[in-house]
């Protein structure tokens, strides 16, 4: 998939990130991702992070997860590679290699899409939302605004805790 990508895109620099360790989530929300202990790792994924980083260079963001790395580094022109959807929080170009389709995020997209994900909270991340709020209500709340300053003033009306919206 990779040689696919950089053979279609070779007048591009990949830059390629593997998750390193002291995740800074952790410290700030235990629970974070807790959701996930106990399951198995797929069974070659050392081989697979071994492979990339010798063959392809790839880069270990240690402290932080690499989604923060690539958003941390895009510029606009890149393409990010990747299924995940908290990419749809950065404006850009998102090309998910599964399904083989670009996305295109404006940035008003791309703050609703954060501030979707803050009211309805993330399950795979164990983030907890806000109780009864889904895609569709987020959408119900988020719809009229028109700008990033109206998004965090409705979704802080709804968290109605400073401490958890913080």
């Amino acid at each position: 998939m990779l040689s696919e990508i950089v053979t279609i895109y070779d007048d591009m620099e990949p830059v390629i990130y593997i998750s390193g360790d002291n995740n800074f989530r952790y410290s700030l929300y235990p629970a974070y991702k807790a959701n996930r202990k106990g399951k198995e790792l797929p069974t070659f994924l050392n081989d697979c992070r071994e492979y990339l980083a010798n063959e392809w260079k790839a880069k270990f963001a240690s402290g932080y997860e690499t989604d923060d790395a690539i958003g941390i580094l895009y510029e606009p022109g890149d393409i990010i590679v990747s299924n995940d959807k908290d990419f749809f929080q950065i404006p850009g170009i998102i090309y998910n290699p599964v399904n083989r389709v670009f996305n295109h995020v404006s940035e008003y997209d791309a703050r609703m899409s954060f501030y979707t994900q803050m009211l309805t909270g993330d399950v795979a991340d164990n983030v907890v939302g806000i109780y009864g709020i889904g895609p569709k209500r987020a959408y119900s709340h988020l719809s009229s605004c028109i700008n990033e300053d109206e998004m965090e003033e409705v979704v802080k009306a709804l968290y109605d805790n400073d401490a958890r919206y913080e």
